[in-house]
C-alpha cells in the first residue's frame, strides 16, 4: 500500500510540474516574461501560436515590448524571432489586431541563376523535386543531360525542378571546360539556386558527408521521400506521388 501511495504522490508532482511547450519556449527565449506578474506571463504564454515546425508566428507584442523596455534587447528579441523562419531583420512591419500585435516579416529572398527571385515560403511550399549536385562531382556532371530528359518527360506533373548547386561561383569556369562541351548543364526546366543558402532549409536531414548527387522530394511542403541521384528510382517516387 505504501508503494501504491508513493506512485501516486510521484504522478501528482510530474503532473503539476510538467509546463506546457509553450511556457518552456517562452523560459529558453523570452525570459524576462517571467518576471512580469504572473497574470501577464500567463497571457503572454498563452498569446504564443507556433506553426507545424514549431516556429513562433503571433504573440503579444504588448507585453513583450513591457518585459523588454530597453530597445537594443527588444530588437534582439524580434531578431531571433525573425531568424527563425528566415526573414529579413531589416524590413520589419509590425501589424496591430484587435489585442496583440503581431510582428509580420518580409521574407528573405533568394535568387536563381536566372534572376529569379522568391522567398522561402515560396519554395517551400513548391511540389518539387530537388537535386543537389555540383559541377566539381564528375557522377553529377555527366548525369546532367539524363536530368534534362527528364523534366522534358514529367514537365506536364503538377511538379517543379529545383537545384541546389554547390560551388556557385565555379560554373563560369566549368563552362569553359571540355566536360560542358560533352555534358552541358542543366536546361531552364531546372530553377537553380546555391546550395549553401537553401539545403539545410529545405531539407534537415541533408549532410554535404551524404555527397553528390542527392535528390529529395518536397508535396505539401513537407519532405516526402529522400533518394540517391538513382533516376530511376526518382521516377518512381516522382510517379507515386504525383500521378
Amino acid at each position: 500500500m505504501r508503494y501504491i501511495h508513493l506512485i501516486l504522490i510521484l504522478f501528482l508532482f510530474s503532473c503539476t510540474s510538467e509546463s506546457s511547450f509553450e511556457e518552456q519556449y517562452t523560459k529558453t527565449h523570452f525570459p524576462n516574461i517571467m518576471e512580469l506578474s504572473e497574470k501577464d506571463s500567463d497571457d503572454f504564454i498563452f498569446s504564443l501560436e507556433f506553426d507545424k515546425d514549431s516556429i513562433l508566428t503571433s504573440w503579444d507584442n504588448k507585453l513583450l515590448r513591457k518585459a523588454y523596455p530597453i530597445d537594443i534587447e527588444y530588437d534582439e528579441v524580434l531578431a531571433f524571432i525573425v531568424r527563425q523562419f528566415g526573414g529579413d531583420t531589416e524590413q520589419p512591419i509590425v501589424v496591430v489586431g484587435d489585442n496583440n500585435e503581431e510582428y509580420v516579416v518580409e521574407s528573405q529572398v533568394y535568387t536563381t541563376l536566372n534572376n529569379e527571385d522568391y522567398s522561402l515560403s515560396e519554395i517551400k511550399s513548391k511540389n518539387a523535386v530537388f537535386l543537389i549536385t555540383s559541377t566539381t562531382c564528375g557522377v553529377c556532371v555527366q548525369d546532367f543531360k539524363e536530368l534534362n530528359k527528364f523534366t522534358e518527360k514529367y514537365k506536364d506533373l503538377d511538379v517543379e525542378f529545383i537545384a541546389l548547386l554547390d560551388k556557385v561561383e565555379n560554373i563560369d569556369a566549368y563552362k569553359k571546360s571540355r566536360l560542358f562541351k560533352s555534358f552541358g548543364f542543366l536546361n531552364e526546366n531546372w530553377s537553380v539556386f546555391s546550395l549553401d543558402e537553401l539545403s539545410g532549409k529545405l531539407n534537415e536531414d541533408y549532410h554535404m558527408k551524404m555527397g553528390y548527387p542527392y535528390m529529395f522530394i518536397r508535396k505539401d511542403e513537407e519532405v516526402v521521400s529522400k533518394l540517391t541521384g538513382d533516376l530511376s528510382e526518382v521516377e518512381v517516387q516522382l510517379i507515386s506521388f504525383f500521378q
